[in-house]
This record gives C-alpha cells, sequence and structure tokens, in this order.
C-alpha cells in the first residue's frame, strides 16, 4: 500500500485512493507486522520506514501539521531502534540480541531508506537529533562504494539492484543534497543496473520503486534509459486481470 501511495500522488485522480494508503501511513505503528526467521518472531521495520518517505513526500502536496507530529513519532522511533553501526536492521529488538551469529548488522536497504527519510523530515521542519543523524551519516559512509550500498554492515558486494540509494536519493534531492556521496555514487551505477534489473537481483516491487524514484532524480536522460529499456517490457508481462508480478528472487523480478 505504501508503493501504491507513491502513484496515486504522481497520478493525482484517485483522491479516495490515496486517502487510503495516507492513512495506512499515519497508521505506520500498528502495522509494524511480525515477522519470523529461524524460528525467531519480530516486528519489520520496513513498513514503518515506507510510511516514513511517503508520508514525506505525501507533506509536500498536502502539508499538515498532522502529517509532521506523525513524521516526529517516526524519527523518535528510529531513533530508538538505531543500532550501535548507526544504521538499521529488519527486527524489532535488533541483530545483536537475535541473530548474534548474523554477520549483516543492519541492512543497506533500511538504511538508505530511513537515512533519507531523516533528511526529508529535517527540511520539513521536523527535529532529528544531531547524534542520531551523525551516526547514520557514518554508517552510510562506511558501506557506500563505487557498487552502491552494501547489503549492510560486514557484507560488501554492493547494490545489484540500484535501489537501496535510489530511495535515498529522492529525499537527498529535496534537502539540497546533491552534492552527497551517496548520490555521486549512484549516477553511474544506474546505467549498470538497468539492463539487470530482471537477472535474480532481489528485485521486489519496493526495490522497483526504489530504482525508479533513484533513476528519475538522476535525471531525464537516466530516466529514459529506465522506461526505454522496460516500459515495453512490462507491458508484454502485464496479466488479464490488469496486474503485474514483480517477482522477490531467481530469475522472475
Amino acid at each position: 500500500k505504501m508503493v501504491m501511495g507513491w502513484l496515486f500522488l504522481a497520478d493525482g485522480s484517485c483522491p479516495d485512493e490515496l486517502a487510503h494508503c495516507y492513512g495506512e501511513a499515519m497508521n505506520w505503528k500498528a502495522r509494524t507486522e511480525e515477522g519470523s526467521e529461524g524460528g525467531l518472531k519480530y516486528k519489520q521495520l520496513f513498513f514503518p520506514a515506507l510510511a516514513g518517505m511517503l508520508l514525506a513526500e505525501h507533506q509536500k502536496h498536502f502539508p499538515s501539521e498532522e502529517t509532521l507530529n506523525e513524521m516526529t513519532r517516526l524519527v523518535e522511533y528510529f531513533a530508538g531502534k538505531q543500532e550501535r553501526t548507526g544504521g538499521w536492521f529488519k527486527c524489532f529488538e535488533g541483530a545483536y540480541n537475535e541473530f548474534k551469529g548474523y554477520s549483516a548488522k543492519d541492512l543497506g536497504m533500511l538504511d538508505g531508506m530511513i537515512f533519507g527519510f531523516l533528511w526529508s523530515a529535517k527540511q520539513h521542519g521536523v527535529k532529528v537529533p544531531d547524534d542520531m543523524m551523525q551516526k547514520a551519516e557514518k554508517c552510510i559512509q562506511g558501506i557506500l562504494s563505487g557498487g552502491g550500498l552494501s547489503y549492510g554492515t560486514g557484507r560488501g558486494g554492493g547494490d545489484p539492484t540500484g535501489a537501496r540509494g535510489g530511495f535515498a536519493m529522492l529525499v537527498l534531492a529535496f534537502a539540497g543534497q546533491t552534492q552527497h556521496k551517496l548520490w555521486k555514487a549512484y549516477l553511474p551505477l544506474f546505467d549498470r543496473v538497468i539492463p539487470n534489473m530482471n537477472k535474480g537481483t532481489h528485485v521486489g516491487a519496493f526495490h522497483a520503486l526504489g530504482l525508479t524514484l533513484g533513476c528519475r532524480m538522476a535525471g531525464q536522460v537516466t530516466y529514459s534509459k529506465l522506461t526505454k529499456k522496460w516500459l515495453d517490457a512490462a507491458i508484454d508481462k502485464q496479466d488479464a486481470e490488469g496486474g503485474y508480478y514483480v517477482g522477490d528472487d531467481e530469475g522472475s523480478g
């Protein structure tokens, strides 16, 4: 629903549907769905991260004190979930408590999304603690290379999808941070990842959204490469009901 909220914002012709997605975003705390891994249960950070980004974008077009107040609560929530690395892991309790043998102590995808949200929140006038921002910045710089943001602290490999930093580029642009190292790293990266969007690089629906946002922020030349490569292919894959399957793994992305 958070991904659909972006589409309704961009389209502008579905106010009721947009209002529904906005309402879900505002209700993010009740929607941090429980998941499990290795028999251990946890609360996910992906929903509040996506909700925060949607609320920040919604605030640009429909400013309200109510939205700002919820963004403030999200900043406080993320501050309480920030790992010692300065980034964020998917588990409510944190990687250190539940997954002691797991090499990644944060996730590059969440790092990029939440880091971007914090910049956007600041631009909207929400107070973001300086030490929180500094730790997040240090973490981002530590897992960033010419190949993009890595999977997370402890694991390299760059960003084969282009999405991890793509989310952050949107709000970095809004915050006037186009000289940031992350921004500069992703400009040449997009040319390499666009042709491989369906090559089993863990591309789910919100990964595709991240890449699309990043390419759009990179400018019309890069965005045109994305649409020229994949628009006709997407039309060919549309099912009889009008929808699409965007795979999460293997070669079905």
